[in-house]
């Protein structure tokens, strides 16, 4: 439910409370999600999809398609070097303040590089494989 509230999606993606109210209202007005009153504090609310908005939700998820059919094609050795492209690319722009990015391995104090190339955790106690580093990692320390 938390992740479900103005304040947690404001900072998810970095956006103002108010233009989360403001889209959420627009959603709302659409019938593709309700406000649901926190029965604790009558100032609080979440936000859930309809049945309307879970629809909707579904059939733009499909998007992901187009691009994971050619994925698809790919070895294991060919996903794991546009793997590290794409958190490269992410990092980079993050420190660039292009982009917020807030639980990925590269920016983590667990986070390690003992050689070019490798990648160890020290939360995990051990070396992590390419395929294993983490975008949205729950147990993320920001540096």
């Amino acid at each position: 439910d938390e992740k479900c509230k103005v304040s947690y999606l404001a900072e998810e993606f970095n956006l103002t409370k108010a233009t989360i109210s403001d889209s959420v209202r627009t959603l709302v007005a659409k019938k593709h999600v309700q406000r649901i009153q926190d029965t604790h504090d009558s100032r609080s609310h979440t936000i859930a999809l309809t049945p309307r908005g879970r629809q909707l939700a579904k059939e733009v998820s499909l998007f992901a398609n187009v691009m994971e059919r050619p994925l698809d094609k790919f070895n294991r050795d060919q996903k794991e070097v546009m793997l590290q492209g794409l958190m490269n690319l992410i990092y980079d722009l993050n420190k660039a303040d292009i982009i917020t990015i807030q639980r990925m391995c590269r920016t983590c104090t667990f986070y390690r590089t003992p050689e070019k190339g490798r990648h160890y955790c020290n939360l995990l106690e051990k070396e992590l494989k390419t395929s294993e580093l983490r975008l949205d990692c729950p147990e993320h320390s920001a540096l």
